[in-house]
This record gives C-alpha cells, sequence and structure tokens, in this order.
C-alpha cells in the first residue's frame, strides 16, 4: 500500500501501444458501507486497463470522465467501444466522439450479451479480482484506501501479471511497455522518476534508488 501511489503515478507517465478496441464496465464495491462504483477500460488486444476510475454515482458525468481519460492516457481515439446497456454510456459518446466525422468517429457497440461475439466477459473477470478483496473484508472502511487498492490493482495487472493469451508477457509488455514484471523495479524506476523531477524524497524513497 505504501509505495501504490508513488509506482501509479510513475506508470500513468508511460504510453502503451494498445489496438484501441476498448470493453468498459462497471461494478459495485463498498466503502464505509456505502456503494460506490469502479469503472475500468480494458484493450482488448493487449489485455491492458487503459483507464480505471471511482466514483460514488453511475451516472452520465462520471461516463464522461472515464472516457475523457481514455483520450489522454493513450493519446489517440478508440477504434471501437464495447458497452452495456447503461445509458450514461450513450450519454459519453455523444458527448465526446458524437461531434467527430463519421469516418473518424469510433464505433460504440452496446448491449452486449454473455454469448455475444464481442462480450465483455474480459473486463467483467477481471473485476473479479478486487471484488473478491472487497467481499472478504466487507468492504472498506476509508474511500483514500479503496483508491490506493485499485491503483495497486491496476499497477499489479498491468505489469506484474503474465497472462497465458498474451504468451506469458504482462498486458504492459504486449503494449511495446519493455519493463520487467516486477514490482521492486518499478518502485526503484518510479523513484528515479521522481528524483529527475527534483522532487523531495523521503529518507526510505532515496535508499530505494541507491539499493541494489
Amino acid at each position: 500500500m505504501k509505495y501504490s501511489k508513488l509506482v501509479s503515478e510513475f506508470v500513468e507517465t508511460l504510453r502503451p501501444q494498445v489496438s484501441g478496441i476498448y470493453k468498459v464496465d462497471e461494478t459495485a464495491i463498498k466503502c464505509k458501507g456505502v456503494q460506490k462504483w469502479f469503472w475500468e477500460i480494458v484493450d482488448e488486444e493487449t489485455r491492458s486497463t487503459v483507464a480505471s476510475r471511482l466514483s460514488g454515482e453511475k451516472s452520465s458525468k462520471e461516463a464522461i470522465a472515464l472516457f475523457e481519460k481514455i483520450m489522454k492516457i493513450a493519446k489517440k481515439k478508440p477504434l471501437a467501444i464495447c458497452v452495456d446497456g447503461l445509458p450514461a454510456y450513450l450519454d459519453a459518446y455523444n458527448k465526446i466522439f458524437r461531434t467527430l466525422r463519421k469516418e473518424t468517429r469510433p464505433e460504440l457497440i452496446r448491449k452486449i450479451g454473455i454469448r455475444a461475439v464481442n462480450s465483455n466477459n474480459s473486463v467483467e473477470r477481471l473485476h473479479g479480482t478486487p471484488k473478491d478483496r472487497t467481499k472478504i473484508t466487507g468492504g472498506l472502511k476509508d474511500e483514500e484506501t479503496v483508491r490506493t487498492l485499485l491503483e495497486r490493482w491496476f499497477v499489479h495487472y498491468n505489469f506484474v501479471r503474465k497472462h497465458r493469451s498474451l504468451n506469458e508477457k504482462t498486458p504492459a509488455q504486449a503494449s511495446g511497455i519493455n519493463i520487467k514484471n516486477d514490482w521492486h523495479i518499478l518502485i526503484k524506476q518510479a523513484t528515479r522518476n521522481m528524483v529527475e523531477k527534483g522532487k523531495t524524497l523521503t529518507e526510505e524513497q532515496l535508499l530505494t534508488v541507491i539499493a541494489k
């Protein structure tokens, strides 16, 4: 938990090479007994989590913020966006992409059933792991802890966990980011990144940089 925020800020500076075909879904997570919503966007080809978001409501405003985050991180327009029938996704699509020319506008694929060819099974399975964690703890008592846990999950899934479907590569490696799937290495690189930016380090972070 201690280094999750540090590493999360570092990996957000990296630019994955993704297919642009995104699967989007949202799931409920308990925080202080209150239902929150965890939104996630996964690239179909590389299995990368391109963007995620924790919100207090399942609204068009939150879906718009999620779609805006796609553009910020991937730095290019999606080719297609696969979603369920939640009206907020249609509102977000219209807000962000409807003004584009038809030939450059990403395709919106809605109401995808579990047996459909372009199902959202991959992102729904992905949601299972953090939900399993919150189930056994009865949810989490602090929203900042929830955010940190989800940041850690984002890093672990993209940069540490290998996938059989990717020939034992991580999604980050499949996206052209050449970095070893090791938390210690990620922490050291994130800390060095802080040094290069002239940010103040704690004594423990400084020792992480020079440790062999």
